[in-house]
């Protein structure tokens, strides 16, 4: 088994909250990784933290490769003259990013995730709208 097939496999069966955890369910299996590898692992896979009944913890995304398998992690969309803001559920927001990213949508010139949160530009103020329903598009 692989690093990415064990990361998947133990995040699908245990609710794993730190990497350090992950780490030490690894070893169990004879896998021997640092915190940056896994870390690196999390970004490839789309690892997400999400929040239930009281716990935080690390989920995988459906393998679902179109855009609209963020409609669901996606609670509102919204513009005005100047940025798009995305809210997500908890620990969302890099992962709907980098979805918005690899649709590689012309007119955007970037973006910046928090927990919840993303905040994208264009490169023209005169896109905005158009991105806007561009992204309202690829999650309905």
């Amino acid at each position: 088994m692989n690093i990415k097939e064990a990361i998947i496999s133990i995040i699908t069966e245990k609710q794993i909250s730190t990497q350090a955890e992950l780490v030490e369910e690894l070893k169990k299996q004879g896998i021997s990784k640092r915190q940056a590898t896994i870390s690196r692992q999390f970004k490839d896979l789309g690892i997400y933290k999400a929040f239930e009944n009281g716990k935080i913890f690390y989920k995988i995304p459906v393998t679902d490769t179109s855009s609209q398998r963020i409609n669901r992690f996606v609670k509102s969309v919204e513009y005005n003259e100047y940025l798009i803001v995305v809210k997500t559920n908890d620990g969302a927001a890099n992962l709907v990013g980098d979805i918005i990213d690899k649709m590689n949508i012309p007119e955007i010139l970037g973006s910046i995730a928090g927990d919840n949160t993303l905040f994208i530009t264009t490169k023209s103020v005169k896109d905005i709208k158009k991105v806007h329903e561009k992204i309202i598009n690829a999650i309905s």
